[in-house]
């Protein structure tokens, strides 16, 4: 479980910064954070 949280942060910070820096790669960490919230 805390290990699944850790994994949580990581991608969010990872979202965050493609943010900041890619922003034709906004939707590609969309779909990967959904993909990650339904399993």
């Amino acid at each position: 479980m805390r290990q699944r949280a850790a994994v949580f942060l990581i991608s969010l910070m990872r979202v965050v910064a493609g943010f900041w820096t890619d922003r034709p790669n906004i939707k590609r960490l969309v779909k990967y954070y959904c993909l990650v919230l339904l399993r």
